[in-house]
């Protein structure tokens, strides 16, 4: 495992609040100097332990919903793993691809506009690949709260007041050609700076940031975070999916869960669980002790709950090809 400080994680927790900030404003809220801060940063990103910047766009506000596809292997080996795994990766409409361990073996998340150009699509993923996909599992989601990784700075307890983003269905905002190649532009590059975007798109860089603006006050844009191997930190991925007696019980459970430090995302879908949780957790006995103590503390609620191990994450991209 890299030597990792406590200092660095306290970066790694700022830069997950704000990555696309300036790097001296970080720098004066962690009490480092500038130059100090940014060599930091290269060493982090030179270990690969900050792979990129994402920005977190709520893509249902675009009128585009997320299917989720689940499943376990059978009749597999390495070769046609890779096979499906750089298949899905290229597919143009998945966010999110992993390999899993445990419950499930395979995860893929797609963007869907309509179910119908979806089903086409599908038809051709399972003409290759269907006779791998033992028990598959397709549902809808459509809520995602995403939160802090609290427990870089705070094991104990994650405060009431600390900010986390809810990616959710509702109504839809309608956005032209120029704020769609903005959104792909900083999808996988948070910290694409306004003049390069300028350059790129050739407007000047105050159209750039009021247009930026106003995608964020649209609730389109909702935070620039970074994608950091959590693996190299010494930490475990880990999917729950919870199962409770009654549905009424669902807020209970979040409000119980919520301040958890290493809860990073709490899932509503359509279909299969109540609740899935993902956290960050020190290893699979950590794991089982916060079940645990949520099943105790919540035994008329939970009936059940399984879980896999995310254990490479191969695609992740808030936003399918807007411009074709």
């Amino acid at each position: 495992m890299n030597q990792i400080t406590e200092k660095d994680k306290e970066i790694l927790y700022h830069l997950d609040i704000n990555s696309r900030r300036p790097l001296r404003q970080i720098a004066y809220e962690i009490n480092l100097p500038e130059n100090t801060l940014r060599y930091r940063v290269e060493k982090l990103e030179g270990k690969k332990i900050i792979s990129n910047y994402y920005t977190l766009i709520n893509s249902y506000r675009l009128g585009i919903n997320s299917l989720k596809f689940y499943t376990r292997f059978k009749n597999i080996n390495s070769k046609i793993k890779n096979d499906i795994v750089s298949y899905m990766i290229e597919h143009k409409d998945t966010w999110l691809v992993c390999e899993d361990e445990g419950e499930f073996d395979f995860t893929a998340i797609f963007w869907i506009r309509n179910i119908h150009d979806f089903y086409k699509s599908w038809q051709q993923v399972l003409n290759r690949y269907s006779k791998y996909f033992l028990n598959p599992i397709l549902y809808f989601q459509v809520e995602a709260i995403s939160f802090k990784p609290t427990y870089l700075v705070n094991v104990d307890k994650r405060e009431k007041n600390e900010p986390f983003e809810i990616s959710k269905t509702g109504l839809i905002v309608n956005i032209d050609n120029i704020d769609k190649k903005i959104l792909e532009l900083l999808a996988t590059n948070a910290r694409l700076p306004t003049i390069n975007i300028s350059s790129i798109l050739k407007l000047s860089s105050n159209v750039i940031k009021s247009r930026i603006k106003k995608l964020v006050a649209k609730d389109i844009i909702q935070a620039y975070r970074i994608n950091f191997d959590i693996s190299k930190l010494g930490y475990l991925k880990i999917k729950t999916d919870i199962f409770l007696n009654e549905y009424k019980y669902q807020k209970k459970i979040i409000d119980y869960i919520g301040s958890c430090p290493y809860l990073v995302c709490i899932m509503k879908s359509i279909g299969y669980s109540h609740l899935e949780l993902e956290f960050d957790v020190k290893s699979l006995s950590h794991f089982h002790e916060i079940i645990s103590d949520l099943i105790d503390n919540n035994t008329d609620a939970i009936n059940n709950y399984s879980y896999s191990q995310i254990l490479r994450t191969h695609k992740l991209r808030w936003i399918p090809k807007m411009i074709d």
